[in-house]
């Protein structure tokens, strides 16, 4: 297995647990813990919502460099492509505005 689909696999992986996480402290902060019974959500109820910050901060830090180093490649492209974009722009608008014969130079324009 190649070392980019390992990464993003983890990367995957952290991101659900995250989630979960999340999900985890918003079900334990609006449904507070009771006296603990034998079912399932009872048991899940009983977690204190304040233990779980610790874990969050962990896994989104996890989260957050995993991404950089999956998807690090992507502000760069878009970046380049703005660039070729803004500067195939500018060279066709003073094309056209020079074949119209209403180009003039910046310092020109400004005199007067």
């Amino acid at each position: 297995m190649r070392l980019g689909t390992a990464l993003l696999i983890v990367h995957s992986l952290v991101a659900v647990a995250l989630l979960g996480a999340i999900t985890h402290q918003t079900l334990a902060t609006w449904v507070p813990a009771r006296a603990r019974s034998g079912s399932l959500f009872s048991r899940f109820r009983s977690v204190p919502s304040a233990s779980f910050p610790n874990a969050i901060v962990i896994l989104y830090s996890v989260a957050a460099l995993l991404g950089a180093v999956v998807y690090g490649w992507v502000p760069l492209l878009i970046g380049a492509m703005v660039m070729v974009v803004m500067l195939t722009w500018r060279k066709e608008r003073e094309f056209w505005a020079r074949k119209r014969g209403v180009w003039k130079h910046r310092s020109t324009a400004s005199a007067g």
